[in-house]
C-alpha cells in the first residue's frame, strides 16, 4: 500500500522516508490488519445492518431529546436561564434533530437494497423500515412539542401514526392539539367564532377517546379518561369503547 508524504510524495510502501523530502514515515502508515469475514453477507442481512444503525441514531437522538427535557425541569422554577444552558439546549436540539436525519437517510439505503428487509429485535417484536420511520416522525413530534412548535408536532406524530399506527401517537396528537390556537374567524371580525372553538374542543375530546379505545387498560388510556373528566367533564362510556 502507498503512502503520501505531506509533501504530496507518494511512496512504495516499503520506504520508511519520503524519497522526495526525506521525511519518515508516520507510524499509521505502518499498520497493517488483515483477516476473513467470519460471516458471509448478502443484501438482506447488509439491509438489516443499516437498519441497525438507524436504530442506533434513534437512540442517541432521544437521549438528547431527554436531556433537554431533563434540563427544562431543572430550570423551570428559574426566573433566567443561563446562557450556557440556553446554548447547551439549541445544541441538543440541533444534534438531536440530525439524529433523525441520519437515521432517515441510511433507512433509505437499506430500502434501495431490500425493500422488504426486517428484524425480530430481543423483546420478539418485528421491526422494519416502516416501524423505524414512525418512531422516527414520533421523535421529532416529541422534538417539536417540547420547543412548543405544536404544529409541526402535530405533523409528526400523524405520520408516526400512519406509518404504524400506536396509542403513543394518538395521545400526543391529542395533547398537540390542545396546545394549537383556535383556527376560524368571524367573516365580520378578528375574534374566534364560537363554531370554531367548539369545533378544536370536540377534536380535543374525540382524540382523547380514540386513545383510550385503542388500549383502555393502559397508562394513556386511563391518563386520557382523567384529562377528559377534568378538562371537559367527559365520562368514558360504553360508546365510546365499541
Amino acid at each position: 500500500m502507498e503512502w503520501k508524504c505531506s509533501c504530496k510524495t507518494t511512496n512504495d510502501e516499503h520506504l520508511n522516508k519520503c524519497s522526495n523530502c526525506g521525511r519518515a514515515k508516520p507510524k499509521y502508515f505502518g499498520i497493517k490488519i488483515h483477516f476473513a469475514p467470519n460471516e458471509v453477507f448478502d443484501n438482506k442481512r447488509l439491509a438489516i445492518l443499516q437498519l441497525k444503525i438507524g436504530l442506533k441514531f434513534l437512540e442517541s437522538g432521544q437521549e438528547k431529546l431527554d436531556r433537554l427535557e431533563k434540563s427544562k425541569q431543572d430550570y423551570k422554577n428559574n426566573d433566567k436561564v443561563p446562557e450556557h444552558i440556553i446554548s447547551l439546549r439549541d445544541d441538543l436540539k440541533k444534534s438531536s434533530y440530525q439524529d433523525c436525519k441520519n437515521c432517515y437517510k441510511i433507512i433509505n439505503e437499506a430500502e434501495k437494497i431490500e425493500s422488504n428487509a426486517g428484524f425480530e429485535n430481543e423483546d420478539g417484536i418485528n421491526v422494519n423500515s416502516i416501524s423505524i420511520r414512525s418512531d422516527c416522525h414520533y421523535l421529532i413530534g416529541s422534538l417539536f412539542f417540547s420547543v412548543n412548535n405544536f404544529e409541526e408536532a402535530v405533523t409528526h406524530f400523524q405520520k408516526s401514526f400512519d406509518l404504524d399506527p400506536n396509542q403513543f401517537s394518538i395521545f400526543k396528537l391529542a395533547q398537540s392539539t390542545i396546545n394549537l390556537p383556535v383556527e376560524g374567524k368571524s367573516i365580520f371580525n378578528s375574534k374566534k367564532t364560537d363554531q370554531a372553538k367548539e369545533n378544536k374542543r370536540q377534536q380535543e375530546i374525540d382524540l382523547l377517546k380514540l386513545t383510550i379505545k385503542y388500549s383502555p387498560f393502559s397508562e394513556l388510556g386511563l391518563l386520557s379518561a382523567k384529562i377528559l373528566l377534568e378538562k371537559y367533564n367527559y365520562i368514558i362510556s360504553m360508546d365510546d369503547l365499541k
